[in-house]
């Protein structure tokens, strides 16, 4: 019986690591590996650090990649070799192992199967991830504040560190809004799939009559930009005020002026930072944010299209995904037609399956 699960398991990772492996052509990496080592041996990068930086990222990036495909042969070929010894000579303890082995591959076989195909180069950058509660009232405020734990613990098990840049407290419960940023290789290429408006359907804890009600809140979705990657901001065209923060951040946060506000004025962008005691600090990051989402909207004009958190209203209609806690359990992402029954495992954080069904859909 469980010879047959390990067969049936390598079955499984066979064609995945067929797919992997179609997506990257090994010659044109170890080249392009070649060619920015060559170029970071010269005087005109190495000396200048503006040019240097970004070419040592992306370098490490593709040599990582190297390694991941050296590692994953060995893996593939022990599985293989597993399964094709345990067949001659069956072993309780050792198939078990091999089992083990087998869905520890094929989990992350799924996972590599969608890095690779990532192509955009902000794809591989940290992400900043702003959450606003819509439609709804507390019941929204609640949910966005439900949606801001779902995405931290995405990001645990992904491996990611989070960092709260900004949160607006809601009126009764919850949250208005929360920015944070999620530190990690291919962050943005990954959560590029969650961009858009979730929808949460439950009977109410807020309703003394125990009534549903349909809650909306918003996932805007911004790579972050590095320093080196474009021209500094022109400083006219922001205004920047100061404010107390409010909510948790100890006696310094509620008494001094440490917040930040930063509002581009042509576009409207508004970008707060309350996290930091400094005031310095919280300037700073609230103006790289602001970069971030300049670059991405002239990416998006470039494209002839508006952002979506421009064009769609937090309301009923616009959503990517719903999630529903009564008077049945399941999420259904609205784009892919994908379900779940387990609404509690989703809400925890374990999202990689509907974004890997959207994002294969999407660079299909």
């Amino acid at each position: 019986m469980e010879l047959d699960i390990l067969v049936e398991l390598f079955g499984l990772i066979k064609n995945l690591y067929k797919r992997v492996l179609k997506t990257v052509n090994e010659e044109a990496l170890i080249g392009e590996i070649n060619t920015i080592q060559e170029k970071l041996s010269r005087e005109e990068y190495w000396s200048d650090s503006k040019k240097s930086i970004p070419l040592q990222k992306n370098l490490s990036v593709l040599q990582k990649k190297q390694e991941v495909l050296i590692n994953l042969k060995s893996e593939f070929t022990d599985v293989s070799d597993n399964c094709e010894l345990l067949s001659l000579e069956p072993d309780q303890k050792m198939l078990e192992i091999a089992i083990e082995s087998a869905k520890e591959l094929q989990e992350k076989l799924e996972k590599l199967e969608i890095e690779f195909l990532f192509q955009k180069p902000e794809d591989k950058n940290d992400c900043i991830l702003t959450i606003n509660a819509g439609a709804g009232g507390v019941d929204a405020q609640d949910w966005a504040n439900m949606l801001l734990r779902m995405y931290t613990r995405w990001s645990e098990i992904m491996g990611f560190k989070t960092k709260q840049i900004s949160k607006t407290a809601g009126t009764e419960a919850g949250i208005l809004s929360s920015t944070i940023v999620i530190q990690g290789l291919w962050a943005s290429g990954w959560l590029s799939a969650e961009a858009g408006v979730h929808r949460l359907v439950r009977l109410s804890p807020f309703d003394s009559a125990k009534r549903r009600h349909t809650s909306f809140a918003n996932i805007e979705i911004t790579p972050k930009i590095e320093e080196s990657q474009d021209s500094d901001l022109d400083m006219k065209e922001i205004d920047v005020s100061f404010f107390k923060s409010g909510g948790p951040g100890g006696q310094h946060a509620n008494k001094t002026s440490s917040a930040v506000r930063a509002i581009h004025k042509p576009s409207g962008i508004v970008v707060t930072c309350s996290n930091e005691r400094s005031q310095h600090q919280n300037k700073s990051i609230a103006l790289a944010i602001l970069k971030s989402r300049l670059i991405q909207l002239r990416k998006n004009e470039e494209l002839g299209r508006r952002s979506k958190s421009q064009k769609v209203e937090i309301a009923w209609g616009n959503q990517i995904r719903s999630y529903v806690l009564h008077p049945y359990q399941m999420v259904k992402d609205t784009r892919t037609g994908s379900e779940s029954g387990n609404v509690q495992k989703i809400l925890d954080g374990e999202l990689i399956g509907m974004m890997r069904d959207f994002l294969l859909q999407a660079n299909a």
